[in-house]
């Protein structure tokens, strides 16, 4: 049985998740000088991708039918 914790999902620390055998994670730093210092982190699944596709086709088939 897992622990229950007080700590809330989304407040996890980023290596404290369940991690998807399929998972694709992309990791990006930038800094420009001592002054600005940018990091990024994405992760997402297969299926994640493929309900992005679907999604972003209906949008454009459903702008192209309003066009007409």
């Amino acid at each position: 049985m897992t622990e229950l914790t007080d700590k809330q999902p989304d407040r996890l620390p980023w290596g404290d998740h369940a991690s998807h055998p399929e998972e694709l994670t992309a990791d990006y730093e930038f800094r420009l000088g001592d002054l600005i210092h940018l990091r990024a982190r994405a992760r997402c699944t297969p299926a994640g991708l493929v309900t992005a596709g679907i999604a972003v086709a209906l949008i454009i088939l459903a702008v192209g039918r309003a066009r007409r």
